[in-house]
């Protein structure tokens, strides 16, 4: 097993020999070693040469760094990698991966050559990682020494960066590059899957299966946690429902954009609901029985003379009724007249509703928002997103299955011309 000094040490030789930190690194599979070509000022460095590294042994894999600019970006390439069906351990396999977040590059790249499963797959389709299935090789995080690198459980939630993927998409779809997304299983090899093998990966979900990737990707999100050490995470208790947390996002959002601090932004929100006071109107009492928070006998009667009720949500989070009467004819008045109980004097106002659009439009609530479904297509145009998003792509539409159609749906509503 790789010790973590030979970790540190073959990282300090590579450090020298390339002379400076990339910007991003990419580990290229079978096929792909030409990328490297493109590489401005190549320097070169073999993995014989550095201590402890592994070697490739399989044919097409180069087994080499090489380290230089492109389109002004320092990039480090690995061409060629090392597998575990080659005879090392899973800690040499993920060695180089260990050695790349050591010099302090915070984005990888993986790429490899795999077999398709999904029917919807072509030979030679590109196929996006949007999750893997590890279940059939060893962890990667099985050492000793996990603590020098990452925490003991890291979340595999979000394996693969969720806004590296975005860019790549909307790069595939501006140079109109097909691509799939899918699930991708590594098995251990070097032996191909058997017919059986295959249908039992597609029934647990995996779209292509290769020999390498997910155990270097499991290894990378280990370390990008601890890379991280210092990344707060604040849980914001509203202390109850409403229009609330619109608020927050909101506030939040305002925060990152002036560039404030964590703790300021915490800061705010907390105000924020400290602050805030929320406000419901009920027409049915049923919930708040079957929450016990109103007793039975009670719920009934007010079941049976059509009782509805007003009240506050607590500082503490704690439910107060404030008024009841029959109907609900009387709760908008009321709801005026509780805002000034409450001491209201003006400010910010947010109304939601559940299931009651016509009473959230008696108090004001969504004028002037166009309604998109009552437009042609269901759509129309108007500013969906805060100031300072509004130019901001979240998902690019894929070639992939029904993505395409989408994709087609998205320029057919736009009055954007098809595509020849």
């Amino acid at each position: 097993m790789v010790t973590y000094d030979q970790l540190t040490e073959a990282a300090s030789y590579l450090r020298h020999a390339i002379g400076d930190v990339p910007d991003i690194a990419f580990i290229l599979g079978s096929g792909l070693g030409h990328m490297a070509d493109v590489i401005e000022n190549p320097v070169y460095v073999d993995y014989g040469d550095i201590p402890h590294f592994p070697v490739s042994t399989v044919a097409g894999h180069r087994g080499r760094f090489v380290y230089g600019c492109i389109h002004g970006k320092k990039v480090l390439i690995m061409q060629g990698r090392v597998h575990y069906y080659e005879g090392y351990d899973m800690s040499q396999v993920v060695m180089p991966v260990r050695v790349i977040g050591l010099l302090g590059v915070d984005k990888l790249l993986l790429t490899n050559a795999a077999g398709g499963i999904s029917e919807k797959l072509e030979p030679g389709d590109i196929m996006m990682i949007s999750d893997h299935i590890s279940t059939f090789v060893p962890s990667p995080l099985i050492c000793s020494y996990y603590n020098k690198l990452g925490v003991r459980f890291p979340d595999m939630t979000h394996v693969y960066d969720v806004e590296l993927n975005s860019y790549i998409r909307e790069a595939f779809a501006e140079n109109d590059i097909d691509f799939r997304s899918g699930v991708y299983i590594q098995v251990t090899g070097p032996q191909y899957e058997t017919p059986a093998e295959i249908r039992m990966f597609a029934g647990m979900g995996a779209d292509a299966v290769g020999m390498s990737t997910v155990c270097e990707a499991i290894a990378a999100r280990h370390m990008a946690l601890e890379k991280y050490p210092d990344r707060n995470i604040a849980v914001i208790n509203t202390c109850g429902a409403g229009g609330l947390p619109e608020q927050l996002t909101n506030i939040i959002y305002e925060g990152i954009h002036e560039g404030d601090s964590f703790d300021a932004i915490v800061s705010a929100a907390d105000k924020a609901v400290k602050e805030t006071q929320v406000m419901f109107a009920l027409g049915s009492l049923d919930n708040l029985i079957k929450a016990g928070r109103l007793n039975k006998l009670v719920g009934y009667a007010a079941h049976r003379f059509n009782i509805s009720a007003i009240g506050v949500a607590s500082p503490g989070g704690r439910i107060e009724l404030r008024h009841k009467f029959r109907g609900m004819k009387k709760t908008y008045d009321k709801l005026i007249d509780t805002l000034r109980e409450t001491g209201f004097a003006g400010g910010e106002l947010v109304i939601s509703h559940c299931m009651n659009e016509e009473g959230a439009e008696k108090l004001g609530h969504g004028t002037g928002y166009k309604y998109a479904h009552d437009y042609p297509d269901h759509y129309v145009e108007q500013q969906y997103l805060p100031d300072g998003l509004t130019d901001r792509k979240f998902y690019v539409p894929g070639e992939n299955g029904y993505e395409k159609k989408i994709r087609e749906y998205f320029k057919k509503i736009k009055g954007e011309p098809e595509e020849e």
